[in-house]
């Protein structure tokens, strides 16, 4: 007599053995990632990374994530044309000293997105940023300062955030700290303080990882005007 039990059981071996196997064929064909290389330089890192996509699906965009483990993130993507290769790309700005990060690489197609391992890498520096104009030296309580360059944290963050970690971004006026409202890579936003321990005319601040760049001299005009 036949032991149904025992057919079952072949069966699902079966199934499982066939599922694998399609899975496995399936698995080989979907484009990958990898950082193939990290090189520390005094004031930069450049990150090399590895694309093997050997049925030349469709990618929609690549780039580097970079991030500290307080999870301050830092991104570049890539539009242009890129199936299968090396790219590499060079980080010039907004890396803390002595602090140890984590890079990985993405890839974007349609409806899916692929994520290399992290490799770690501690800095040795990094390039101050690039001041390009400060939109005011005078003002308010509640005024907005824009100040546009390049070399800020690559991040877009708009808010309030009153957490450090996220943009590691610090405007200052005096001893006084303003309240971060905007951070990108080419602009970062602040609203002034209502209350300002000080003088009227103080040194204007601005902090970002690795670096304090002095803006100038700030005037603060008190709601009588003095």
């Amino acid at each position: 007599m036949k032991n149904p039990t025992l057919y079952s059981f072949l069966y699902l071996i079966l199934l499982v053995g066939i599922t694998s196997c399609d899975k496995s064929k399936l698995d080989k064909y979907i484009p990958r990632v990898e950082i193939e290389e990290v090189i520390v330089r005094e004031k930069s890192v450049m990150v090399k990374a590895k694309v093997n996509n050997p049925e030349n699906h469709k990618i929609t965009s690549y780039g580097l994530r970079w991030r500290t483990d307080n999870f301050f993130i830092q991104k570049i993507d890539f539009y242009e044309d890129f199936t299968s290769g090396i790219f590499t790309y060079e980080i010039n700005y907004a890396l803390e000293s002595g602090e140890e990060y984590k890079v990985s690489a993405v890839l974007f197609r349609p409806e899916q997105e692929i994520i290399s391992k992290e490799k770690v890498f501690t800095p040795r520096g990094s390039l101050p940023p690039e001041i390009e104009k400060v939109s005011r030296f005078s003002g308010a309580p509640g005024d907005t300062i824009h100040v546009e360059g390049r070399g800020f944290p690559k991040i877009s963050v708009q808010g309030d955030y009153s957490f450090y970690q996220f943009t590691r971004t610090k405007l200052k006026i005096g001893d006084n700290r303003a309240r971060i409202i905007y951070v990108s890579e080419n602009k970062i936003s602040a609203i002034i303080p209502y209350y300002i321990n000080g003088n009227n005319i103080m040194e204007m601040l601005l902090e970002t990882p690795g670096h304090e760049t002095i803006l100038g001299n700030f005037e603060y005009i008190t709601l009588n005007g003095k």
